[in-house]
């Protein structure tokens, strides 16, 4: 085993598996198909069975015989048809028992727990919340949102061409990586907000991770990761 494989395996959880492993899901995904295509072909057969035994018209041998003839002529249809609703069905259950429809998604990467641009310190503070709020929000409340704020740290205008891009929030085994949209109605030259919906329904009351991309018109980009930020409630 490598390094890197021994350092992965170190940081997961004890006890927690982040997701089905991939010849189990495998497995789910044969054995789902294989009792669907069996109870297809099951169903089938005695479909068809019937349907030609009450309508045949031959002698008391012919009625015997035609009614089995259909029954294993269309047994392998319905074994075909079974197994794809039944790999189906097992994909669906598996994909449920995922922390979230972005696991999928590449680990963020290291980032540093500062910002300096150009000898100047500059601010990275997230913030993310889900609406509970009655009538507006829906039942369970909101996708969780994300708000970053880019801040000066000496109160003067921030550096031409800095923008948030991207970030990546980790809870437990999940993680939602989301672009960054700039809040056109922030007005402030020493502060910029940028925000992102739509992400997972965690919390609220939990902490999370959160890495932000932040990169510079000359080209410069950095990672910053901001430690044990809360998942807020909005009422």
């Amino acid at each position: 085993m490598s390094e890197s494989e021994e350092d992965q395996t170190a940081d997961e959880p004890a006890g927690e598996s982040a997701e089905p492993k991939p010849r189990t899901r495998e497995r789910q995904l044969f054995l789902g198909g294989l009792r669907g295509g069996i109870l297809g072909a099951l169903i089938s057969g005695l479909l068809a069975w019937g349907l030609i035994s009450n309508t045949t018209s031959q002698g008391a041998e012919w009625k015997a015989v035609l009614p089995t003839a259909a029954a294993l002529m269309a047994m392998p249809f319905g074994f075909v048809v079974g197994a794809v609703i039944g790999a189906v069905a097992a994909r669906r259950k598996l994909a449920a028992l995922l922390p979230c429809a972005c696991h999928h998604t590449p680990f963020p990467p290291p980032g540093q727990p500062t910002l300096v641009v150009d000898g100047r310190q500059i601010l990275v503070e997230p913030e993310l919340w889900r609406d509970f709020f009655p009538g507006y929000a829906p039942p369970g409340g909101t996708p969780l949102r994300l708000g970053v704020h880019l801040r000066a740290a000496d109160s003067l205008s921030l550096p031409r061409g800095l923008t948030g891009s991207h970030a990546w929030v980790v809870y437990q085994s999940g993680v939602w990586e989301t672009d960054l949209a700039l809040d056109t109605t922030w007005k402030s030259t020493c502060e910029a907000r940028y925000w992102a919906s739509g992400g997972p329904k965690w919390g609220p009351n939990v902490a999370v991770d959160v890495t932000v991309r932040v990169i510079q018109a000359a080209g410069e980009s950095w990672d910053v990761l901001v430690k044990a930020c809360t998942i807020k409630m909005s009422m």
